[in-house]
């Protein structure tokens, strides 16, 4: 399970994700689409933990990854 809650992303002065809130259960599938810069590589790229949200939670099974420092990530 991945869990994204009220996840805002800001690079400098453009907010990517504002409030972004996603579910997707064990043999869901799922597609992202849309235009450039809409952020769906910003989404990816939070739930591999290459990127920290400016705020929210994110969840993989039943760990908070946000809280996670980069060794144990």
């Amino acid at each position: 399970m991945v869990e994204l809650r009220e996840v805002c992303m800001q690079f400098e002065e453009k907010t990517v994700l504002d409030g972004f809130t996603l579910k997707v259960e064990p043999e869901e599938r799922l597609v992202v689409m849309g235009q450039t810069g809409s952020g769906k590589s910003t989404i990816l790229r939070l739930i591999l933990g290459t990127l920290r949200p400016n705020s929210g939670s994110i969840f993989f099974k039943q760990f908070e990854i946000t809280r996670l420092g980069r060794r144990k990530l």
